[in-house]
């Protein structure tokens, strides 16, 4: 049996980053298009960037970490249960700032139904792309190389061109200080994303979110609605 090829040129994965954003990393650091990447490492080709938080198999993330000589399990961090978002697609939402300081690169937390307010910066998430209004990551791109990290890849049916929007230069969507929504959300990120039956962590959810210490003022929730 021959031995498996491994790349020559390696892209390390950021501690909490998506399966999907370290790829596409990967593409660009080899200057190809994403499907020709995916092609060379032997992966299927996703209709919905959202599979590959939830569609590779255990037997796909070992042969990934061999073939960039990553240790055993360390992709395991980049993906997520698909039971975790029920009947719904998993939907990316994005912080600004963190789109600036990782040079585009998306965290995996992102992609969770309950993640709504980045406790770094204090922040609103935004749910779509600030200008064309769109969820800015669906359909797996392609020429990643030729765009830039961090952009809106929302391509409108029957158009060549993909938004392009910069993300990372979206206007913030601040909270107070010691804001409630901060410390939720901090026990939120707390909770488990893999190794865990899904009905557990919405259980957790649920309580976290309905604690009688931490109620949702209508203020709060008129922002999360227009966030």
């Amino acid at each position: 049996m021959s031995e498996l090829r491994t790349l020559t040129i390696r892209v390390t994965p950021l501690p909490g980053e998506s399966m999907d954003s370290w790829l596409e990393a990967l593409a660009r650091r080899c200057w190809m298009p994403l499907p020709s990447l995916l092609s060379s490492l032997q992966l299927p080709p996703p209709e919905r960037i959202h599979q590959f938080i939830t569609g590779l198999s255990e037997q796909h993330l070992r042969t990934l970490e061999e073939r960039l000589r990553l240790p055993a399990g360390r992709l395991d961090q980049s993906v997520a249960q698909a039971d975790l978002f029920g009947r719904r697609a998993p939907h990316c939402r994005f912080c600004p700032q963190c789109l600036e300081e990782t040079q585009g690169r998306w965290m995996l937390r992102w992609w969770l139904p309950w993640t709504f307010v980045c406790t770094r910066h204090q922040a609103l998430l935004h749910p779509v792309c600030p200008r064309c209004k769109n969820p800015p990551r669906q359909t797996m791109p392609g020429e990643v190389h030729r765009q830039r990290p961090g952009q809106c890849l929302h391509k409108p049916t029957r158009q060549k061109l993909r938004c392009g929007t910069d993300l990372s230069a979206a206007r913030p969507l601040p909270l107070a200080p010691h804001h409630h929504l901060l410390s939720i959300q901090k026990q939120l990120d707390a909770l488990p994303v893999n190794g865990h039956a899904a009905d557990s962590v919405f259980a957790n959810v649920d309580r976290l979110l309905a604690s009688p210490t931490t109620p949702l003022s209508p203020g709060d929730l008129t922002a999360l609605d227009a966030a």
